[in-house]
């Protein structure tokens, strides 16, 4: 099979992959291929389809530990080498980028122009604008920017077949393909390769304050976030996080067991306005009140905040409305400290989503004290219409236990779709929700 690949890309950019290589959840694909083009992807899927073979793509790996272990998988298939701009202009906010692009680059050269794309996933340093949209996360900066998907002006996707099909546009005000952008972004790679990824850009804000404030009653930090929703704050970040977790991010000092750490940007005057605004409503509530975090260590503050998943061997992603996410969260939280030493949390109050992760040994008795119990409380989480996702487990765990959980009524569209567009199952077989 080297042979056939080679022809594609070129003898060097296949590599048969050394067997001391770490697998994916036990499965070791024999290729590594690195595709130059979006032609060369489409070629790559076309062979693996009619050889019947298993196809992993990778972006940087940043998020390789999200899902369910593939049932097979025979090529890892790297979008390194799509790393080109093929379009960019300033004067309309657009850029067109191949996929494998780095965020931190794109961000390096918007930024020469005083713009940005406000997004920033776990390991944003490292993370390339495909493998973002794969996946569809988010960090800090979604209360004030959205997600992924709201940055998206079009899509070049390679599918199994062979063929490159194009989404959306490049330019603002074309709509078509709309629906197949949205349901490409957060499929993770299951449904095809994203090659090349229209976006929107932003002005980057003239400035921004972050203030931490906090208290060891937890109603009284949630109240306080709410009324900062209410009251002509606008901030572009809002996280609730652990006396803990803040510590992991290099935090000092006296804390109180959670903090509300509350990041507004704009105009310096419309800045100064909502910090004061901040600092009074927290008064009111009586949270005590850190000195705002330097401007200039501020963006390193808020991406140590985002990546916080990253040096944790169990992590677990809640998603809810925002009215019962204090109420899950605590849930959560509590089943988690009956099983674990050490748990740490951030949640986002304006969005309905929190991430909790856990320090503890990774042996059987953990695993059996706690997947059970997440189990039982998941379901509660998905009768209100809310996700519970295990992202990150050590390894042998997910044998054990459905990563994803149950989807309801969606999982009759989702297997639909997969099987419109990969009938033959080439693209991260069973690594998805309902086992697509």
């Amino acid at each position: 099979m080297r042979t056939p690949l080679a022809r594609i890309t070129g003898d060097d950019f296949v590599t048969e992959v050394p067997v001391e290589w770490a697998s994916l959840d036990g499965v070791r694909p024999r290729y590594l291929v690195k595709p130059a083009n979006s032609q060369q992807v489409a070629a790559v899927l076309e062979l693996a389809a009619r050889e019947r073979l298993a196809v992993l793509p990778i972006g940087s790996g940043s998020a390789i530990s999200i899902g369910n272990p593939p049932r097979r998988g025979d090529i890892w298939l790297s979008t390194a080498r799509l790393n080109a701009f093929e379009e960019y202009e300033p004067a309309d906010l657009t850029a067109t980028v191949q996929s494998g692009c780095l965020l931190s680059n794109l961000n390096r050269v918007f930024g020469e122009h005083g713009q940005i794309l406000p997004l920033d996933p776990p390991g944003a340093s490292s993370r390339t604008i495909g493998g973002i949209v794969a996946t569809a996360q988010t960090g800090t900066l979604r209360l004030g920017y959205g997600q992924p998907r709201d940055w998206i002006l079009g899509l070049q996707i390679a599918t199994p077949d062979g063929k490159l099909i194009q989404s959306g546009g490049k330019v603002v005000k074309n709509v078509a393909g709309y629906d197949l952008t949205r349901l490409f972004t957060g499929s993770y790679g299951t449904l095809g390769i994203i090659t090349q990824v229209s976006l929107k850009v932003y002005p980057k804000p003239a400035t921004e304050m972050t203030l931490v404030c906090g208290s060891d009653e937890i109603d009284r930090v949630w109240k306080t976030a709410e009324c900062m929703m209410a009251r002509n704050v606008n901030p572009v970040s809002l996280e609730i996080v652990s006396e803990n977790a803040l510590r992991k991010v290099g935090l000092e000092g006296d804390l109180p067991d959670q903090c509300l750490c509350v990041r507004v940007a704009g105009e310096e005057a419309d800045v100064r306005v909502q910090t004061m605004q901040m600092e009074r409503i927290a008064s009111e509530l009586e949270l005590s009140v850190r000195a705002p975090v330097p401007a200039q260590t501020a963006s390193a503050f808020w991406q140590m905040v985002s990546d916080l998943p990253l040096g944790f061997p169990i992590v677990v992603r809640l998603n809810t409305v925002p009215s019962r996410l204090p109420l899950f969260l605590s849930m959560v939280a509590d089943t988690l400290r009956h099983a674990a030493e050490c748990v740490y949390f951030s949640a986002s109050a304006g969005v309905g989503c929190a991430t909790l992760m856990v320090e503890t040994p990774c042996d059987a008795t953990v695993m059996q004290a706690l997947l059970p119990a997440l189990s039982e409380i998941r379901l509660q989480v998905v009768s209100s219409g809310g996700s519970l996702i295990l992202q990150k487990l050590p390894t042998g765990w997910k044998e054990h236990i459905d990563v994803w959980g149950p989807t309801g009524t969606a999982a009759s569209l989702m297997k639909g779709m997969k099987q419109a567009f990969d009938p033959s199952g080439v693209l991260n077989p069973g690594r998805f929700a309902e086992g697509i």
